[in-house]
């Protein structure tokens, strides 16, 4: 995944432009956000909210549901909690997807991550809600790589899950190469013959994962 990444960044002239269009990427111009979560790095991992005003370097930010209160209880942060975040945030107590969007950080090579219920004080709305909520749209057009939890309907549902893809959707597949034939049996009795070939990326066209992602809750979301 990191080699995928770096060669985005570095080989990808339109990877490396903000979703804007506006300007290209470059790590030692990009701002941080007023707070973000420094998460250490895969050999050493740490977990604490720090204030990065004014500093630049790259970031990753997470999308995703935070959930109803009858489904999940999100971990925030307040006025009381901001002090101790600022020292340590212990990682078993952040919701799953949020944990996972941490791993994912870390093996990118990133060493901060947005989160918005953890980098905005959530009950402050006279002061840091107003002044960072207007922010958010810079926040993700800034951010190196935004994480989107598109499959989770909550803060506490998985960030990866099996994709499950029906092929007998109806629509024909046809076999872009030549077949191979395998026979096919049981206890030394041949039963039939099983026919393989490569598909071509056209094969796929009828198969609109894209869908998948239109219809979720994270589409949805206020």
């Amino acid at each position: 995944m990191r080699h995928w990444f770096t060669l985005c960044l570095e080989g990808h002239s339109t990877c490396r432009q903000t979703i804007s269009r506006i300007r290209v990427y470059d790590p030692d111009q990009t701002p941080l956000p007023s707070r973000v979560l420094q998460v250490g790095t895969k050999e050493a991992p740490k977990l604490q909210l720090i204030t990065a005003l004014g500093h630049r370097a790259s970031y990753a930010a997470l999308s995703y549901c935070w959930g109803s209160d009858e489904e999940v209880e999100p971990l925030k942060t307040t006025k009381a909690s901001v002090g101790q975040f600022s020292v340590h945030i212990d990682e078993a107590d952040v919701p799953l997807t949020i944990r996972q969007a941490i791993f994912v950080t870390r093996l990118l090579g990133l060493e901060y991550l947005w989160v918005d219920s953890l980098c905005i004080v959530q009950n402050d709305e006279d002061d840091d809600w107003n002044s960072e909520s207007q922010k958010i749209g810079s926040i993700y057009q800034n951010a190196t790589v935004t994480i989107a939890a598109t499959s989770a309907q909550h803060c506490n549902a998985a960030l990866f899950r099996r994709r499950k893809v029906d092929f007998n959707t109806g629509d024909t597949i046809h076999a872009s190469r030549r077949t191979v034939r395998i026979p096919c049996g049981k206890d030394g009795v041949r039963q039939g013959d099983m026919h393989m070939s490569l598909m071509s990326e056209d094969d796929w066209a009828s198969l609109d994962f894209d869908t998948e992602i239109s219809q979720s809750k994270w589409s949805s979301r206020a």
